[in-house]
């Protein structure tokens, strides 16, 4: 039995076997386990040999600074950012708010949803291929959704292009930062993913004013131009293989080749299907992003509705990103002080901005409604930036790349369906109150998964509790 993970974190763990009485069960099953084990010792030798990657220090950074500018362009410019030229297709079309919502829904869906993909080709082909090829895909997207004739038409420019390109942009740079750093992962995940705060602020004001001068057309060219810089930012991914030819001197170029080919030949790992530990963290994932990323498209029509001017719905927008920038960075580094645990600080922000989230239609005023989605984009940028924390402190540093995918793919799943539902809502009601509360209730509910966590604990040790009779070697 080879545990989840270790104190040492990712480039040590302790090799457990369990000696018991042979059952039939045990015969059964011991092709299935010597296959288990050989996979697990064949990853063991990969992280031991991948030691000497240059922690928390040097080009890590570096990765940091790509990943940072990647999520500015993919989450703040090409999705965060949808809810502004949200209004301008309603208004060119004349199409409903469930139909138009389709375009995020496909977008998201795939972003998130393949992610397992982009994370197994980040791993047979590099991240730095991937995430060129993404950003190639990305503005590929929006320059043929320059030429749409038709609300289908952006269902497949802007939903399938800019949604898978964004799947294999995000997902790897995320994995390769958490594989660089130990000590201060939280604060790297959370620079890295407040790139988006910074995008979710910049852009919405940006595409206002791109729209009044140069109308839908010409902002997507603009910012097929923008993404372009994608291709950029994967360039700056130095890969872990790297740093092969600087294995210690009793270690040839032979033993550097198989390494990387043994990396190579790790599968993705879907048993994490079946540890319960993935699936509380995947399902809270689930419910919440049934909710929040709504907050984007249903903002700047509802002010629109209420009395407000496109300008102030855009700078709305704005908001939530500079206080989810905040919150990523600040809540990234109070994390790693140790001083709370990862898993409070992470049901307590999402409750607070389910909350939030219910309460944001109850604002009348500009000035209520501003410090509301202040209050949204602080603490979801919380629980945002410690995803990849929590997933590599419950499941080992090891699992992150099956993990983050997975837990991405969860997220995904809810895509296909939430833009949607609360686009008919809005239909049926003709207002965007009734999607609010939905959308809040959601992240709540999502909150609330992980206190089932304790339960699972006391499982395990049980579990331990019974095999202490058992004669334990440890390698």
């Amino acid at each position: 039995m080879i545990p989840a993970h270790a104190p040492n974190g990712l480039f040590s763990w302790l090799s457990i076997s369990i000696t018991r009485p042979t059952s039939t069960i045990d015969k059964m099953s011991g092709e299935e386990d010597t296959e288990e084990v050989k996979r697990e010792q064949d990853v063991s030798s990969v992280l031991q040999e991948l030691k000497f990657v240059p922690k928390d220090r040097g080009w890590a950074w570096m990765c940091v600074l790509s990943g940072f500018l990647m999520n500015v362009l993919v989450v703040g410019g090409a999705a965060k950012s949808f809810g502004i030229l949200f209004v301008e297709i309603v208004e060119k079309f004349g199409s409903s708010s469930a139909a138009t919502s389709w375009i995020s829904s496909l977008n998201q869906c795939l972003a998130l949803t393949l992610s397992p993909l982009a994370s197994t080709l980040a791993t047979l082909y590099g991240t730095r291929r991937v995430v060129f090829i993404a950003g190639f895909l990305i503005s590929t997207g929006f320059i043929l959704s320059i030429f749409a004739v038709s609300l289908e038409y952006y269902y497949f420019s802007y939903g399938l292009f800019v949604g898978i390109g964004s799947s294999l942009a995000y997902s790897p740079t995320v994995i390769l930062v958490g594989l660089y750093f130990d000590k201060r992962r939280s604060l790297a995940n959370g620079l890295t993913v407040a790139g988006s705060g910074v995008g979710g602020f910049v852009f919405p004001p940006i595409m206002h004013w791109m729209l009044q001068y140069f109308g839908l057309q010409g902002t997507l060219l603009i910012l097929a131009g923008l993404m372009l810089n994608i291709c950029v930012c994967g360039v700056l991914l130095r890969p872990l293989s790297f740093y092969s030819p600087k294995l210690k001197a009793d270690k040839d170029l032979e033993n550097a080749t198989s390494c990387i080919t043994t990396l190579k030949n790790h599968k993705f790992d879907w048993s994490l299907l079946c540890v319960p530990q993935f699936l509380i963290y995947g399902l809270s994932l689930f419910f919440c992003f049934c909710g929040y990323p709504n907050l984007f498209i249903m903002l700047p029509p509802h002010c629109k509705n209420i009395g407000f001017s496109k300008a102030q719905a855009a700078f709305s927008v704005s908001v939530i990103g500079i206080f989810d920038l905040i919150g990523r960075v600040f809540f990234g580094w109070f994390s790693d002080l140790n001083l709370v645990s990862k898993r409070v600080v992470f049901i307590s922000s999402m409750a607070i901005s389910g909350v939030a989230c219910m309460l944001l239609p109850l604002m009348t005023s500009y000035i209520s409604i501003c410090i509301t989605c202040g209050i949204v984009g602080l603490f979801a940028g919380c629980f945002v930036a410690l995803i990849a924390p929590i997933l590599a402190d419950n499941l080992g540093p090891h699992r992150l790349p099956s993990a983050f995918g997975l837990a991405m793919m969860f997220q995904g799943i809810s895509f296909l369906f939430s833009p949607p539902l609360i686009g008919l809502l809005e239909d049926v009601t003709g207002t965007w109150t009734p999607s609010f509360i939905v959308s809040g209730a959601c992240i709540l509910i999502g909150a609330l998964i992980p206190l089932l966590q304790p339960c699972l604990v006391k499982d395990e040790i049980i579990t331990a509790v019974e095999l202490e009779k058992t004669e334990v070697n440890v390698s």
